[in-house]
């Protein structure tokens, strides 16, 4: 049977209704997360418009990468003195090089950061719109979850999340067409930006060599872009160590500046229990307390109903769901078996893939309701500067 295709409103150019139908629903839901942690900024007495609100402790790290590069030294008394190493070279390079480039704009680096994480933010709610959701109407709660993941205050913030997020969804984009080179590009990003980064390369990997077997052709071809991609993920790792070693004699700075943290493996059920323990026995009520354990056992929910689908019917999903699979327990468990020195609800907020798999608008739904619910009282510790 034949399907009619929909013309345009009389009056209106056919691509004038083409990029409203593509920009203007991730533009909304950018803006619906934007007011709300305007409101968010207001009742912790900050001016949102001001580019200094949404600087908070590690933003000042990549403003100083961005300014003056890498630095590693020995530590002072309140640090745990000469034994350890401090400086900023704990971060990664990918976002503060952005930063600076834009400055020479005459933006200020908090604006030029600012700028970046927007730009970053829109452009991954438009990778899912129209790379991801079709642009149907069904699919809009997705989009919503996805702009009110939990943590999403870091999207916008002068932090990396946005750019490493962008990334890594567009990692998968490329993937999915069978793009390797272009998935391993935007992976390395990825890794160049973020300390966690490197996480794709294992995700990529294990999404084409686990793969069930098929009767037609050889599996080599569907195991060597994997390989092909998981290279490119850790080129980029490898990129920023050289950046290490350029600037401050040491490959190895991002090591040595994170150790004096105390991060290291352990029971990942310990870390959770730490955080969501005394909330569960009734020990955590006001609100600034509570709000950062309910959203990581908001997200341990999330992570394990999500998950549970793909992994149960692994041989009937599509590498999409495979590969969000994968993702989703690689960044959420690595938080976890690093210890207690991780801020958790910082992780989660790199989760925001795990959107695809809530495969039903009801779904999406709920998620999208109970993370909207937290939205204000996360972005409010975080402009009180309580949350790190």
């Amino acid at each position: 049977m034949a399907t009619e295709t929909q013309s345009p409103p009389p009056g209106r150019p056919a691509f004038l209704v083409r990029w409203g139908r593509a920009l203007l629903p991730p533009l909304g839901a950018f803006v619906l997360a934007r007011g709300l942690l305007f409101i968010a900024a207001f009742k912790a007495g900050q001016v949102p418009w001001l580019a200094d609100a949404w600087v908070r402790w590690d933003s000042g790290h990549y403003l100083s990468i961005a300014a003056n590069g890498f630095i590693l030294h020995p530590c002072g008394p309140d640090y745990g003195g000469p034994s350890n190493w401090c400086g900023n070279a704990g971060w990664m390079p990918g976002y503060p090089r952005l930063i600076g480039l834009l400055s020479h704009t005459g933006l200020a680096p908090a604006q030029a950061g600012v700028l970046l994480s927007a730009l970053f933010s829109l452009g991954l709610l438009v990778l899912l719109w129209t790379g991801f959701l079709g642009q149907r109407a069904k699919t809009l709660p997705v989009l919503g979850l996805a702009a009110l993941f939990p943590g999403q205050v870091y999207q916008h913030a002068v932090f990396p999340i946005s750019m490493c997020l962008f990334f890594s969804l567009l990692c998968l984009f490329f993937q999915e067409r069978r793009r390797p080179v272009l998935a391993g590009l935007a992976g390395g990003v990825a890794a160049f930006s973020y300390t966690t980064g490197f996480l794709l390369a294992p995700v990529v990997l294990g999404a084409e060599l686990l793969a069930p077997g098929r009767s037609e052709g050889s599996p080599w071809p569907r195991w060597g872009r994997g390989v092909v991609m998981a290279l490119g993920v850790m080129l980029g790792f490898v990129a920023a160590l050289a950046v290490f070693q350029a600037q401050t004699g040491a490959w190895n700075a991002l090591f040595l500046s994170q150790a004096k943290y105390g991060h290291g493996l352990g029971n990942p059920l310990d870390a959770l229990e730490a955080v969501v323990g005394p909330l569960l026995r009734g020990e955590s009520r006001h609100w600034k307390n509570a709000s950062p354990r309910v959203q990581t056992l908001l997200v341990a929910l999330m992570v394990l109903v999500l998950v549970a689908r793909p992994l149960s019917r692994w041989r009937e999903m599509g590498q999409r769901e495979r590969w969000l699979a994968l993702y989703g327990l690689a960044f959420w468990l690595f938080p976890l078996v690093m210890g207690r020195g991780v801020s958790l609800y910082r992780a989660e907020s790199l989760l925001v893939p795990l959107a695809l798999l809530a495969w039903r608008p009801a779904v999406a739904g709920m998620w999208l309701v109970l993370a909207a619910a937290l939205v204000v009282p996360m972005g409010r510790l975080f402009f009180l500067s309580i949350l790190v």
